[in-house]
């Protein structure tokens, strides 16, 4: 398992690498949830306030590339062991 990070499979060099040679999952969430998550971080300046429409064009955006992905796993309102367990699921029917 490897995780890419959001800006990872962004780049048309991994990407397709990834998409000839992996099983993808986007792990998707919604932009509040996203910004929630964010909205303190230091190293995080794209969510920070004064950029908060910036992070909904920057959402929209990668939301097209993300979806590209073999498979998206939706994960709003789920915790970390509710995530895990979804992934397991569908890569043992793969």
């Amino acid at each position: 398992i490897i995780s890419l990070g959001g800006g990872g499979f962004i780049n048309d060099k991994i990407r397709e690498k990834v998409l000839s040679e992996c099983i993808s999952m986007w792990l998707n969430v919604n932009l509040k949830t996203i910004y929630m998550r964010l909205k303190n971080s230091k190293i995080r300046p794209l969510a920070n306030n004064d950029n908060q429409n910036n992070l909904g064009k920057i959402f929209l955006e990668r939301k097209k590339i993300y979806s590209l992905a073999d498979h998206e796993i939706n994960c709003d309102n789920l915790n970390i062991n509710q995530i895990s367990n979804k992934i397991i699921k569908l890569y043992e029917g793969i």
